[in-house]
């Protein structure tokens, strides 16, 4: 069976090896300067972006594919998206029930560093498997949120700096951007849903923000820093 990235490669017109990936004409207009970048990340997903403008559901089409053929078998990002885009690709729009919610450790509790709010966790989930820090503008860490990936599915917690101290609970509203500090000097930032994601789309060069606590809690952040910028 074909990798996503092997079978996209398959479907184009003279694609071409680059630096960071391949190049080739974009199937979804009538393209004459190789417009179309490729490129494939740690996890197998392929990536697509139209220099011309063309959407990623436009070139898959074009090429006979559907945006779960850009992502590994079983992958959370495949169903997440289908699930959240409901394209008409004869997809089934199901997402998966919530996992159960637990009582954070250390609820209510005030640390002296957030090291020790993420231990507090970390010995009633196990060791996290993500974790990602939050600044204000001027480089402090304000906030973290770190993940763990669990036989029954995700789970995350956010920590936060209240006064002197760190607790286990969400940043006060409203939310600072990820990545914060990098955005201020670029022109284009690249919005992505959750920090993951956003990590991926820094490793490919990509000035890249996202809110904290996922898109259902996109209006507790300040969007402001991206103000005139091309988002």
């Amino acid at each position: 069976m074909l990798r996503p990235i092997e079978q996209v490669l398959s479907r184009l017109r003279d694609p071409k090896r680059t630096p960071t990936g391949w190049s080739a004409r974009c199937p979804a207009h009538d393209d004459r300067k190789a417009s179309l970048s490729v490129s494939e990340t740690n996890d197998g997903i392929v990536l697509l972006k139209c220099h011309a403008g063309c959407d990623t559901d436009q070139i898959v089409e074009a090429i006979g594919l559907t945006l779960r053929d850009l992502f590994p078998e079983q992958t959370d990002w495949a169903a997440g998206l289908i699930a959240r885009n409901g394209r008409s690709h004869g997809q089934p729009r199901a997402e998966r029930p919530p996992p159960r919610a637990e009582r954070p450790p250390g609820e209510g509790q005030t640390f002296a560093t957030a090291r020790d709010a993420l231990a507090a966790l970390d010995r009633r989930l196990g060791r996290h498997s993500y974790c990602w820090t939050y600044t204000d503008r001027a480089g402090e860490s304000v906030g973290l949120v770190a993940r763990w990936d669990r036989p029954e599915g995700k789970t995350i917690r956010p920590i936060s700096r209240r006064g002197d101290g760190w607790v286990i609970g969400a940043m006060p509203d409203p939310r600072p951007l990820y990545a914060l500090p990098d955005l201020a000097a670029a022109p284009r930032v690249v919005v992505c849903e959750g920090e993951k994601a956003t990590d991926a789309a820094r490793g490919l060069g990509f000035v890249a923000t996202t809110s904290a606590g996922g898109s259902q809690a996109a209006t507790k952040t300040d969007w402001r820093p991206l103000a005139g910028k091309e988002v």
